[in-house]
């Protein structure tokens, strides 16, 4: 897990530059009470193009949230 702590630097640009949205996904959280909404945007980064996945999340009608960092 320390490895995506490297990858977070990359989360500020991917975020605000995406210009599609790879998945989305709706669920009812059952320990949460509510439906949990969640988008994934896909980018290629840095001088290799390595694929990162960023994961934002949004709980019943709170805030979208940065939620996780996948190196795929």
């Amino acid at each position: 897990y320390l490895h995506r702590l490297y990858l977070l630097p990359w989360a500020t640009s991917i975020i605000t530059n995406a210009t599609k949205i790879d998945k989305t996904r709706k669920r009812y959280e059952k320990s949460l009470g509510k439906i949990v909404a969640y988008w994934s945007l896909r980018e290629f980064v840095g001088k290799n193009k390595i694929p990162l996945t960023i994961v934002l999340r949004k709980i019943g009608d709170g805030q979208i949230t940065f939620y996780s960092i996948i190196n795929k």
